[in-house]
């Protein structure tokens, strides 16, 4: 009966944590990284990434998340979006955003898969300067905390598999 319980509780787990994992998947295999965490309006930045060299293009596609924001205050190369030729699975997109606001950065490899999406603020001033040069574009997948949980019940779980264990080592040979 407990072995019943215990096989029921482990497949409840996995069919709760499996799908929480399925839908962060982003190819691992490329890396994006933002000059600044907060761009300064008027002030040009860089994007840079790099990938195999199988794929022969990147698209890095620049939106507001206001409306009122045209797509002609932001320049990357004169566009909202721009494609550039990979140099050894290597890319590189400098861009300006003339407007201050949320935008959200996206790039696409050449089948349209996306590899990274970032949100970064435009602000006017100078506070996006001293910003650190290494604010990677962050990759979505499973957070601390929902390992952290899965953790707790993996220790658990094993837990009661020793414990059951034990009980029936015991169990036979009082009974042996």
């Amino acid at each position: 009966m407990l072995r019943r319980s215990l096989a029921l509780l482990g497949a409840l787990l996995l069919a709760l944590l499996v799908p929480a994992t399925a839908h962060a998947y982003v190819p691992s295999d490329y890396t994006c990284t933002v000059t600044v965490g907060t761009a300064t309006v008027g002030d040009p930045f860089v994007i840079s990434c790099d990938g195999p060299e199988g794929n022969v293009t990147l698209t890095l596609t620049i939106t507001s998340t206001d409306p009122a924001v045209p797509d002609e205050a932001i320049e990357i190369a004169g566009t909202a979006t721009e494609t550039v030729a990979t140099s050894g699975g290597a890319a590189s997109f400098t861009t300006t955003l003339d407007q201050a606001g949320t935008y959200t950065i996206a790039v696409t490899d050449a089948d349209g898969v996306l590899l990274t999406s970032q949100t970064i603020t435009a602000v006017t001033g100078s506070t996006g300067a001293g910003v650190s040069a290494s604010s990677g574009l962050p990759v979505t997948g499973t957070s601390l905390a929902y390992l952290g949980v899965a953790g707790v019940l993996l220790l658990a779980g094993v837990t009661a598999l020793v414990g059951t264990r034990i009980a029936r080592r015991r169990n036979s040979v009082a009974a042996g």
